[in-house]
């Protein structure tokens, strides 16, 4: 008997959950970052090419020494990323732009 009576609110319990699974959800836009309108991490872009450019040239000890600088320059300033507001764009509905759903 106590079998029978669990079968009927797990049936309910397993549509519930396959509805909300399969009903599509509200998409009113999202902010998308692009790192190319960020200034710092175009800057970080070039130093990784122009480091790669000059560890590849030269191999001197002075010049391995610089090559080590270089890279703790590079993580110091990788670690640290300020990008403007205008990286961030909003793709969707113009309406839809700050308000909660």
């Amino acid at each position: 008997m106590r079998i029978k009576s669990l079968r009927v609110p797990a049936a309910a319990l397993a549509a519930i959950t396959a509805g909300c699974v399969a009903a599509p959800s509200a998409y009113a836009g999202e902010w998308r970052f692009h790192p190319e309108r960020c200034p710092d991490l175009v800057e970080d872009y070039y130093d990784r090419i122009e480091s790669r450019r000059d560890e590849r040239r030269d191999f001197g000890p002075r010049d391995r020494a610089e090559d080590r600088r270089d890279r703790r320059e590079s993580r110091r300033d990788e670690s640290v990323t300020v990008c403007p507001a205008s990286a961030w764009v909003w793709h969707g509905k113009a309406r839809s732009r700050g308000r909660l759903l």
